[in-house]
């Protein structure tokens, strides 16, 4: 017999291989095909594009329309700049003889390691229109999430940015010219104007923020490309994601974000026929945070050993007890899938809750950052002008 075997590595496909009882006399490497074959230059696809992509395409393969005269009919009715000229590709791809998920897989960047198994296992299963419909369905529930969070997030981020522009041209355009104006006063003995150490201290502040700008600008500059470049190691990445749990309200948010994720994602893969140990990970990939990634792949481990999902999950003590004990039941009734959907929809209801919360508790507090900062502003300005017309009344 002759055949192809998707693998990360000649050594797992030897392994594959040899646990189905096939005797191997010639295994090699085929360049330019297969699903590890990435294309650099694929740009990613607007999730919303995704979802009516899955969906159409669904229905036509439900249809009985063939692969190739539904990805003709997609190509001519997408608007998606990114995914237009994918969908020719692949279209082309599958016409040499390559199947859907192999075709994909030359655009992981665009699709994603979700996507492409799931498509591949829906081809192999003969179920590829059911497949295609859950990953819609997925899509759907991932891009309704990231809206809430987006649409939440847009007041608090302008009126921060307004305030912060709003403190700046007053500390550096209009309090100078109060420090001319109180320079030149003097009180009636002659002497110059004494100011309050608050106006002194804010005038130094203007002083300098007016002369060095530039040496605040690099400084915030080079944090941020420092912190980026520490973030983009594998112990930075861990370092960084696991203060952000630890975060007082938004660690608590972030969690639940991250297990609907999980729940959501390993659900769906597990009811598309993919294997548990390849579900975990593609799911470490796309858990949105190290910590929890890191939680995933050594659960995987740990089932390698004999253990069981719910338990290694529940040891790591980072997700909740009630994910890990319906991970629990789930495994018990052979329904780990069901029981994850569950699971999501209850915490994306969560995250739902815990952002209007949290957007509730920020408009306030930036009402009082903002008059704690104008005001002191005010009576830092202020406060001389009183002092000099004190004396001059006493006089």
């Amino acid at each position: 017999m002759s055949g192809k075997v998707e693998a990360s590595n000649q050594q797992t496909a030897t392994a594959q291989l040899t646990g189905q009882n096939f005797r191997i006399t010639k295994i090699q490497e085929k360049k330019g095909q297969g699903i590890g074959n990435i294309k650099i230059g694929s740009k990613k696809p607007k999730l919303a594009a995704l979802v009516v992509f899955s969906r159409q395409f669904a229905t036509m393969i439900d249809a009985g329309i063939r692969p190739v005269q539904a990805l003709d009919i997609l190509h001519d009715q997408c608007t998606d700049g990114n995914l237009k000229p994918l969908i020719l590709e692949i279209k082309t791809d599958i016409l040499q003889g390559q199947s859907i998920a192999e075709a994909m897989g030359k655009h992981q960047k665009a699709f994603g390691p979700l996507f492409i198994n799931m498509v591949a296992a829906g081809e192999l299963g003969g179920i590829l229109a059911t497949v295609l419909d859950r990953l819609a369905s997925f899509l759907e529930a991932q891009q309704e999430m990231q809206d809430k969070i987006k649409s939440a997030m847009v007041y608090p981020v302008v009126v921060i940015t307004f305030a912060l522009l709003i403190t700046t041209a007053l500390i550096v355009f209009v309090l100078p010219k109060f420090k001319e104006i109180f320079d030149s006063m003097t009180m009636p003995d002659g002497k110059a104007l004494a100011l309050p150490k608050a106006t002194q201290l804010l005038f130094a502040l203007s002083d300098i923020m007016a002369s060095y700008w530039y040496i605040g600008l690099g400084a915030v500059i080079g944090l941020n490309v420092a912190f980026r470049m520490y973030g983009n190691t594998q112990q930075g990445e861990y370092n960084i994601d696991k203060m952000k749990l630890k975060l007082p309200v938004v660690g608590d948010l972030l969690m639940k974000i991250c297990v609907a994720r999980f729940s959501r994602t390993f659900g769906t893969l597990i009811s598309a026929g993919i294997p548990m140990m390849r579900a975990l990970e593609i799911v470490s990939g796309t858990a949105g945070n190290a910590v929890l990634a890191k939680v995933i792949i050594d659960s995987r481990e740990a089932i390698r050993e004999g253990k069981r999902l719910g338990e290694s999950l529940e040891a790591s003590g980072y997700l909740p007890n009630l994910v890990t004990q319906m991970i629990n039941i789930g495994e018990d009734t052979g329904r780990i899938d069901e029981m994850l959907k569950k699971v999501a929809d209850f915490y994306e209801r969560e995250v739902d809750v815990a952002i209007k919360g949290l957007v509730s508790m920020i408009e306030p507090a930036l009402i009082v950052f903002l008059g704690v900062v104008i005001g002191g502003i005010a009576v830092s300005v202020i406060t001389p002008i009183f002092a000099l017309q004190k004396a001059l009344s006493n006089h």
